[in-house]
């Protein structure tokens, strides 16, 4: 089922989910309700799968680039939402040094590193 929702929220087929892609997901009762099966969670705690999820950037019109989820992502990181507290805090600190490591990359390149 989660496969088959990621087909669905990747409307423009791209092979990941944009952060717009993922709110109309949200915004759609049918898709929503199949999510909150899936993952054996409420309507409200949906909107913070973005932060635990969202891991990849694409570089978007005009060169901006744009946060992510891919498919492994969503896919493997709705799957362990069935699990403990512990495995979703495992999420939040694999979405953190993330964050952090693009940092650093960031400021490296600007330092000439």
């Amino acid at each position: 089922m989660l496969e088959e929702l990621f087909e669905v929220a990747d409307s423009d087929r791209s092979g990941a989910i944009e952060r717009v892609e993922f709110d109309k997901l949200l915004l759609d009762d049918e898709l929503c309700e199949d999510l909150c099966e899936a993952t054996e969670m409420g309507r409200e705690e949906l909107p913070g799968l973005w932060r635990l999820l969202s891991r990849g950037e694409r570089e978007h019109a005009g060169g901006v680039l744009v946060e992510t989820i891919v498919r492994e992502d969503f896919v493997e990181g709705l799957l362990s939402c069935h699990g403990s507290v512990d495995e979703l805090s495992v999420l939040r600190l694999e979405k953190r040094i993330v964050v952090i490591e693009r940092a650093m990359l960031k400021a490296a390149k600007t330092l000439g590193i």
